[in-house]
């Protein structure tokens, strides 16, 4: 799935990926897979406005699991800052 998403981020087809952000099931989808696609999408955070969303949904759901949700998605949020 990386390097289809990849692929697509190059040929910026920015709707495209956000459908795929917006079609993930967080809550039955991996921890690892989930923080893979805030890597792979972080450099075109700003071209990708449901990833803000995706981005809390995330953290919601990790912190539902009981995982340490700021240490494991730090400097995957996309913020300007």
């Amino acid at each position: 799935m990386f390097p289809y998403i990849d692929q697509l981020l190059k040929e910026e087809r920015f709707d495209e990926v956000s459908h795929i952000l917006k079609s993930t099931d967080i809550a039955n989808t991996s921890t690892d897979l989930l923080i893979g696609y805030l890597c792979i999408t972080l450099a075109a955070h700003d071209k990708l406005p449901y990833r803000d969303l995706f981005f809390q949904k995330t953290k919601e759901e990790l912190f539902r699991q009981g995982e340490n949700a700021e240490k494991i998605l730090s400097n995957l949020e996309g913020k300007i800052q």
